[in-house]
Protein backbone atom coordinates (compact mmCIF):
# COMPACT_ATOMS: atom_id res chain seq x y z
CA UNK A 1 0.00 0.00 0.00
CA UNK A 2 2.93 2.84 0.26
CA UNK A 3 3.19 2.16 -3.29
CA UNK A 4 -0.04 4.34 -3.79
CA UNK A 5 1.33 7.17 -1.54
CA UNK A 6 -0.19 7.33 1.67
CA UNK A 7 1.38 9.06 4.51
CA UNK A 8 2.13 7.79 7.22
CA UNK A 9 1.12 8.50 10.90
CA UNK A 10 1.82 7.12 14.36
CA UNK A 11 -0.50 4.62 14.13
CA UNK A 12 -0.81 2.98 10.36
CA UNK A 13 -1.49 5.04 7.47
CA UNK A 14 -3.39 8.60 7.09
CA UNK A 15 -7.27 8.28 7.14
CA UNK A 16 -8.03 10.77 4.74
CA UNK A 17 -4.91 9.75 2.05
CA UNK A 18 -7.10 5.85 2.41
CA UNK A 19 -10.55 7.49 2.42
CA UNK A 20 -9.72 9.26 -0.87
CA UNK A 21 -7.54 6.34 -2.29
CA UNK A 22 -10.80 4.13 -1.36
CA UNK A 23 -13.46 6.63 -3.58
CA UNK A 24 -11.06 7.18 -6.22
CA UNK A 25 -10.75 3.22 -6.79
CA UNK A 26 -14.69 2.96 -6.12
CA UNK A 27 -15.06 5.79 -9.32
CA UNK A 28 -12.85 4.11 -11.36
CA UNK A 29 -14.44 0.84 -10.02
CA UNK A 30 -17.97 2.19 -10.91
CA UNK A 31 -17.07 3.89 -14.16
CA UNK A 32 -15.78 0.54 -15.67
CA UNK A 33 -18.86 -1.36 -14.62
CA UNK A 34 -21.01 1.42 -16.12
CA UNK A 35 -18.98 0.88 -19.12
CA UNK A 36 -18.67 -2.57 -19.43
CA UNK A 37 -23.01 -2.85 -18.53
CA UNK A 38 -23.48 -0.53 -21.74
CA UNK A 39 -21.47 -2.73 -23.34
CA UNK A 40 -22.95 -6.15 -21.78
CA UNK A 41 -26.72 -4.50 -23.07
CA UNK A 42 -25.68 -3.43 -26.93
CA UNK A 43 -24.11 -7.25 -27.53
CA UNK A 44 -27.54 -8.65 -25.69
CA UNK A 45 -29.37 -6.12 -27.96
CA UNK A 46 -27.03 -6.84 -30.98
CA UNK A 47 -27.66 -10.99 -30.05
CA UNK A 48 -30.85 -10.92 -30.08
CA UNK A 49 -31.82 -8.97 -33.14
CA UNK A 50 -29.28 -12.18 -34.50
CA UNK A 51 -31.57 -14.18 -33.22
CA UNK A 52 -34.06 -13.03 -35.16
CA UNK A 53 -32.18 -13.11 -38.59
CA UNK A 54 -31.12 -16.70 -37.64
CA UNK A 55 -34.81 -17.70 -37.27
CA UNK A 56 -35.56 -16.33 -40.94
CA UNK A 57 -33.22 -18.27 -42.20
CA UNK A 58 -35.34 -21.77 -42.09
CA UNK A 59 -38.10 -19.80 -44.21
CA UNK A 60 -35.11 -17.85 -46.27
CA UNK A 61 -34.68 -21.74 -47.17
CA UNK A 62 -38.01 -22.60 -47.51
CA UNK A 63 -38.28 -20.40 -50.19
CA UNK A 64 -35.42 -21.01 -51.96
CA UNK A 65 -36.45 -24.87 -52.25
CA UNK A 66 -39.77 -23.47 -53.36
CA UNK A 67 -37.79 -21.54 -55.86
CA UNK A 68 -35.52 -24.52 -57.04
CA UNK A 69 -38.96 -26.65 -57.40
CA UNK A 70 -40.25 -24.09 -59.67
CA UNK A 71 -37.22 -23.47 -61.83
CA UNK A 72 -37.00 -27.32 -62.06
CA UNK A 73 -40.81 -27.25 -63.01
CA UNK A 74 -40.13 -24.69 -65.63
CA UNK A 75 -37.44 -26.35 -67.00
CA UNK A 76 -39.43 -29.19 -67.41
CA UNK A 77 -42.29 -27.18 -69.17
CA UNK A 78 -39.61 -25.77 -71.63
CA UNK A 79 -38.46 -29.38 -72.24
CA UNK A 80 -41.93 -30.55 -73.22
CA UNK A 81 -42.57 -27.20 -75.21
CA UNK A 82 -39.56 -28.13 -77.37
CA UNK A 83 -40.63 -31.72 -77.96
CA UNK A 84 -44.21 -30.28 -78.48
CA UNK A 85 -42.56 -27.51 -81.46
CA UNK A 86 -40.34 -30.65 -82.30
CA UNK A 87 -43.30 -32.67 -82.90
CA UNK A 88 -45.27 -30.23 -84.76
CA UNK A 89 -42.31 -29.36 -87.09
CA UNK A 90 -42.37 -33.03 -88.18
CA UNK A 91 -46.11 -32.90 -88.28
CA UNK A 92 -45.81 -29.87 -91.14
CA UNK A 93 -42.80 -31.88 -92.65
CA UNK A 94 -45.05 -34.29 -93.10
CA UNK A 95 -48.07 -32.23 -94.07
CA UNK A 96 -46.09 -30.31 -96.82
CA UNK A 97 -44.99 -33.51 -98.18
CA UNK A 98 -48.43 -34.93 -98.00
CA UNK A 99 -49.31 -31.48 -100.43
CA UNK A 100 -46.63 -32.62 -102.65
CA UNK A 101 -48.30 -36.14 -103.11
CA UNK A 102 -51.69 -34.77 -103.42
CA UNK A 103 -50.74 -32.05 -105.99
CA UNK A 104 -48.93 -34.66 -108.50
CA UNK A 105 -52.25 -36.96 -108.09
CA UNK A 106 -54.46 -34.28 -108.25
CA UNK A 107 -52.73 -33.31 -111.59
CA UNK A 108 -52.50 -36.98 -113.00
CA UNK A 109 -55.99 -37.56 -112.27
CA UNK A 110 -56.95 -34.43 -113.95
CA UNK A 111 -55.04 -35.85 -117.25
CA UNK A 112 -57.02 -39.05 -116.92
CA UNK A 113 -60.78 -37.77 -117.23
CA UNK A 114 -62.84 -35.21 -116.34
CA UNK A 115 -64.54 -37.94 -113.41
CA UNK A 116 -61.57 -38.23 -111.75
CA UNK A 117 -60.80 -34.66 -112.35
CA UNK A 118 -64.20 -34.30 -109.75
CA UNK A 119 -62.82 -36.00 -107.40
CA UNK A 120 -59.38 -34.98 -107.43
CA UNK A 121 -60.83 -31.79 -106.97
CA UNK A 122 -62.89 -32.72 -103.87
CA UNK A 123 -59.44 -34.60 -102.58
CA UNK A 124 -57.42 -31.54 -103.01
CA UNK A 125 -60.19 -28.90 -101.29
CA UNK A 126 -60.22 -31.90 -98.67
CA UNK A 127 -56.07 -31.61 -98.23
CA UNK A 128 -55.97 -28.03 -98.02
CA UNK A 129 -58.61 -27.81 -95.63
CA UNK A 130 -56.65 -29.93 -93.35
CA UNK A 131 -53.44 -27.99 -93.92
CA UNK A 132 -55.04 -24.68 -93.29
CA UNK A 133 -56.49 -26.43 -89.86
CA UNK A 134 -52.48 -27.82 -89.14
CA UNK A 135 -51.29 -24.31 -90.25
CA UNK A 136 -53.94 -22.79 -87.67
CA UNK A 137 -52.73 -25.07 -84.86
CA UNK A 138 -49.45 -24.20 -85.87
CA UNK A 139 -49.05 -20.65 -85.45
CA UNK A 140 -51.41 -21.21 -82.00
CA UNK A 141 -49.05 -23.55 -80.38
CA UNK A 142 -46.10 -21.16 -81.76
CA UNK A 143 -47.82 -18.42 -79.83
CA UNK A 144 -48.33 -20.59 -76.80
CA UNK A 145 -44.73 -21.46 -76.88
CA UNK A 146 -43.79 -17.80 -77.38
CA UNK A 147 -45.74 -17.18 -74.53
CA UNK A 148 -44.80 -19.76 -72.07
CA UNK A 149 -40.76 -17.98 -73.37
CA UNK A 150 -41.39 -15.16 -71.69
CA UNK A 151 -43.22 -16.21 -68.80
CA UNK A 152 -40.41 -18.58 -67.92
CA UNK A 153 -37.68 -16.04 -68.54
CA UNK A 154 -39.69 -13.58 -66.16
CA UNK A 155 -40.26 -16.21 -63.55
CA UNK A 156 -36.26 -17.50 -63.71
CA UNK A 157 -35.12 -13.23 -63.46
CA UNK A 158 -37.38 -13.47 -60.43
CA UNK A 159 -36.25 -16.11 -58.88
CA UNK A 160 -32.86 -15.28 -59.72
CA UNK A 161 -33.49 -12.02 -57.58
CA UNK A 162 -34.60 -13.30 -54.33
CA UNK A 163 -32.09 -15.93 -54.31
CA UNK A 164 -29.40 -13.39 -54.72
CA UNK A 165 -31.59 -11.27 -51.78
CA UNK A 166 -31.68 -14.53 -49.60
CA UNK A 167 -28.24 -15.11 -50.51
CA UNK A 168 -27.09 -11.85 -49.68
CA UNK A 169 -28.83 -11.44 -46.21
CA UNK A 170 -27.48 -14.61 -44.95
CA UNK A 171 -24.22 -13.84 -46.09
CA UNK A 172 -24.70 -10.48 -44.12
CA UNK A 173 -25.60 -12.43 -40.91
CA UNK A 174 -23.04 -15.13 -40.81
CA UNK A 175 -20.53 -11.91 -41.12
CA UNK A 176 -22.24 -10.18 -38.27
CA UNK A 177 -22.15 -13.71 -36.40
CA UNK A 178 -17.94 -14.10 -37.00
CA UNK A 179 -17.40 -10.15 -36.15
CA UNK A 180 -19.75 -10.87 -32.59
CA UNK A 181 -17.93 -13.88 -32.07
CA UNK A 182 -14.92 -12.34 -32.35
CA UNK A 183 -15.94 -9.19 -30.32
CA UNK A 184 -16.73 -12.15 -27.60
CA UNK A 185 -13.71 -14.36 -28.04
CA UNK A 186 -11.19 -11.42 -28.04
Amino acid sequence: MSKVGFRREILGFNREDVIEYIKKTQSETSSREKELVDTLDKLNKRNAELIDEIKKIPELEAKLRISEAAVEKLAQESYDLEQKKAEAERISQDIAKMYIVSKSNAENIKNASKESSDLAFYEIKQTIAAIEKMHNRLNELKVKVEETSKNYSADLDNLTASLNHAKSTIDSVADEVANITNKVNV
